[in-house]
């Protein structure tokens, strides 16, 4: 009798701790999914950002500040123009 209620207890033990703590299958899918899904969004602010003349905006304020430092052979500044 003793060993039917042991048995019995392991069983119920089996089945709680199951329900409480299912295992790890799937995370790792869940964890490339998470991955994928923050690249995607870094990209898409990427191309929004680049999309509204960010880049060519930025890249006109390096040369604007930095341009002054290049000078042709006679003395005078480049300007140097971004065609878009």
């Amino acid at each position: 009798m003793t060993e039917s209620l042991r048995a019995g207890v392991r069983r119920l033990l089996r089945k709680v701790s199951f329900l409480l703590c299912p295992g790890e299958g799937g995370q790792s899918t869940t964890e490339y999914t998470l991955v994928i899904l923050v690249a995607a969004t870094i990209a898409l602010l990427l191309l929004n950002w680049a999309k509204g003349g960010a880049i060519t905006s930025f890249f006109q304020t390096i040369f604007d500040t930095h341009g002054r430092l290049v000078t042709s052979p006679s003395g005078l500044p480049i300007r140097i123009e971004l065609a878009v």
